[in-house]
């Protein structure tokens, strides 16, 4: 294999200077952590909001403009966070925001539901924003407010947490459901200009080039899975498409693995990946989506059961109502992203990721075995929120100490592709589950399941959880190396 040569590294205005706090540095974690919070809360706006494009688009496929983000976005990852580590992270920040405020006026104006998805595909590309975020903060922060730099971004997933179902349904209520798009395009356009203004480029850069031919079988390879995977319920699991994309996914992957390894350019470092340093932090990510995921997915349709059925669980709520149920996860989370990056300088990321698990695994068994009341609900959502925001916190910190600045946006990539695969088996395992407990008395306008089977889903969530504190109590901590240390030059 030919050698390339090290990273260039300009001097970089901040991390050159003082390693304090400054007006200067306020104002930038500002614009980076109100970019980063409107992407995911783009997504729970959608949510709300897709019940009433029926009698707009008349198709029954509508499930389809959620899932064509999430297919998006793990294909998109790491080729995405390879560009922001070749030609700059600042740089691509602004080209996913720009395609992201592409979707979102392809979505207000769609009409015809081919050009709704089109502006789901844009929309979608935006889930590789994150990873690419966390590698520009690594990269332009002091050392020692990195951590916190990291934190702010899981506050903003807290901040989407409490304002998203209200903010979604207040525009779909009063201005239709286009109006989250428009609302989508109007602060993405706002805050991206902002971060244009405020917020300096990665001095970091990887002298590559793009492998495409690694990118195809990767991101093509795990969409596939993923699409398997997320469709295989409804096309059946033993279907001749099911299978095609399962086995010619997982082909295309173990395909990819030899092309890296002999690539002078791959698009990702499969020896790093499969080292221990990464490879615990990404198994910990795929199995706290997948808690994650079920906490998400069971909790709403919990609470919006009727009680008039008699069954011991259902609250009657709307969408709203059940929203106002979360305000305890939301505020917790934002109190937790604040310390975390605290948490991690003085513990560690280990630490950090087992004061995530543990909390994501407890909440679960708690829900599972006690939710008929309101103070458990609020309770165990309380002790939920904690996980929410330290885990990806943590895992994306233990990405960071374990790879070279100038390639962390694409491993975390990886971390993403890692998160999107667990949501997708949560939902596939869960919803199998739940589907065996129907309840024997079922209402015209709905599905009911039995409190066994909610039971059931919460508790195999709960032990996926507590598979991830193994994993985390496994992991080793190392201090996060400077983006501005000597890197030997060559492939690592």
């Amino acid at each position: 294999m030919t050698e390339t040569s090290g990273p260039t590294r300009p001097t970089d205005p901040i991390s050159s200077g003082s390693s304090g706090w400054s007006p200067r540095l306020v104002v930038i974690l500002t614009a980076v952590l109100l970019l980063s919070l409107v992407i995911p809360l783009e997504l729970t706006l959608v949510y709300p909001a897709v019940r009433y494009m029926v009698p707009v688009f008349h198709t029954s496929s509508l499930s389809w403009v959620l899932t064509i983000v999430s297919l998006t976005g793990v294909v998109c990852e790491s080729p995405v966070g390879k560009l922001a580590d070749l030609h700059g992270k600042k740089r691509t920040v602004l080209v996913v925001s720009a395609l992201f405020a592409l979707g979102s006026l392809l979505c207000a104006l769609a009409t015809s539901f081919p050009l709704l998805l089109a502006g789901r595909v844009l929309q979608g590309i935006s889930l590789a924003m994150v990873a690419v975020m966390y590698g520009l903060l690594r990269d332009i922060l002091p050392a020692p407010l990195v951590p916190f730099g990291f934190g702010l971004i899981s506050v903003g997933l807290g901040v989407s947490a409490i304002i998203g179902p209200f903010v979604g349904g207040a525009l779909i209520d009063a201005y239709g459901f286009r109006s989250v798009f428009w609302f989508s395009f109007i602060a993405v356009t706002v805050l991206a200009a902002a971060f244009a203004l405020l917020v300096p480029e990665s001095p970091v850069r990887l002298p590559q080039r793009l492998d495409l031919l690694g990118c195809a079988l990767l991101g093509g390879g795990t969409g596939l899975v993923l699409l398997g995977i997320t469709e295989g319920q409804g096309w059946g699991w033993t279907a001749g498409s099911t299978l095609a994309c399962l086995v010619g996914g997982a082909a295309a992957v173990t395909l990819f693995v030899p092309h890296a390894l002999r690539s002078d350019h791959p698009l990702v470092d499969v020896r790093v990946v499969a080292g221990p340093q990464m490879r615990l932090p990404v198994l910990a990510t795929l199995l706290c989506a997948f808690s994650v995921c079920g906490f998400a997915f069971l909790l709403p349709q919990m609470l919006e059961t009727p009680r008039s059925l008699g069954i011991r669980y259902g609250f009657g709520l709307d969408a709203l109502g059940a929203a106002r149920y979360m305000l305890p996860y939301g505020i917790t989370a934002i109190l937790a992203g604040l310390l975390g990056g605290a948490l991690v300088r003085r513990l560690g990321s280990r630490a950090t990721l087992v004061a995530a698990t543990v909390p994501l695994t407890v909440s679960l068994l708690l829900l599972g075995l006690a939710h008929g009341r309101t103070w458990e609900i609020l309770g165990w959502t309380a002790v939920y929120g904690i996980a929410f925001a330290l885990y990806p916190l943590a895992t994306m910190s233990q990405v960071a100490e374990a790879v070279p600045a100038d390639r962390t946006a694409v491993s975390e990539g990886i971390n993403g592709i890692a998160r999107d695969l667990g949501t997708a088996v949560a939902l596939a395992v869960l919803t199998a589950v739940l589907n065996a407990n129907l309840a024997a008395k079922q209402p015209a306008d709905a599905i009911v399941y039995t409190d066994h089977g909610y039971t059931l889903a919460l508790l195999a969530a709960a032990g996926t959880g507590l598979l991830a504190v193994a994993a985390a109590a496994l992991l080793r901590h190392r201090a996060l190396p400077s983006a501005h240390a000597a890197v030997p030059t060559g492939r690592r």
